[in-house]
């Protein structure tokens, strides 16, 4: 490969290099974290995980400011659960299953049918979009007339075979929801509980291995069942 110096950095760096040679030969999951579902809107963005947490605690009422003083000034450096587990035992675990549904179901991110993410959150979340956009592939299109006489390319997207399965440690639905809103057939499933069934071969599993909080407007009859992880952190 020739140096382009107007290519980025890294383009050039072995470590990619590498990953690149074994994607073409290989299939892959994609293994993805909180960052995944950042939003460059503050008003949209659930946060990453230290964020989230400090969020859940400010958000519960009736709480001192000493708690929050205290929370502050504790070490969480790599204690993502003891951080979680400390909140949960302060306000309550059932009020903080609550306070982490309401931040991850809140008015703005979601259109109010079909399971799909709003226009606004979509377009300000650039590494959703990416990795969505990973996971298909291009495998055909069509001329064709529209309603008003003029001429549509249209495009046929499958599953990108390459990918086998997207492992992720958010509890949110936004990568399904994501892939219900780019493409008219949606192509990842998510895979929340133990039992679950992983879906067709038109489909990529997500493994929601913490657990998995519902769209806002399923059904709760599930909901017990989808909240299952795969994995228990303890």
């Amino acid at each position: 490969m020739n140096k382009n110096d107007k290519d980025p950095s890294y383009l050039h760096d072995q470590n990619f290099l590498d990953l690149v040679a074994f994607y073409i030969e290989h299939p892959i999951a994609l293994y993805t974290g909180t960052g995944v579902s950042w939003s460059d809107n503050p008003k949209l963005r659930v946060g990453l995980w230290d964020g989230l947490i400090k969020n859940i605690l400010l958000s519960a009422k009736n709480l001192d400011s000493g708690t929050i003083k205290e929370f502050e000034s504790l070490d969480w450096k790599d204690k993502p659960w003891e951080m979680a587990e400390w909140v949960a035992n302060k306000i309550g675990h059932d009020e903080f299953k609550q306070y982490v549904t309401a931040l991850i179901q809140k008015e703005g991110i979601y259109q109010k049918k079909y399971k799909l993410l709003s226009g606004r959150f979509l377009k300000s979340a650039k590494t959703l979009n990416a990795i969505v956009a990973f996971c298909a592939a291009f495998v055909g299109g069509k001329i064709t007339k529209g309603k008003n006489g003029q001429w549509l390319a249209v495009y046929q997207r499958s599953i990108n075979h390459r990918v086998h399965t997207v492992v992720t440690s958010n509890y949110d639905p936004f990568l399904e929801a994501a892939s219900s809103t780019m493409f008219r057939k949606p192509i990842l499933k998510p895979v929340a509980a133990q039992g679950s069934s992983v879906g067709t071969l038109n489909d990529i599993p997500v493994f929601h291995i913490h657990g998995y909080i519902r769209f806002p407007y399923e059904s709760r009859k599930q909901d017990d069942i989808e909240r299952k992880p795969f994995v228990d952190p303890g």
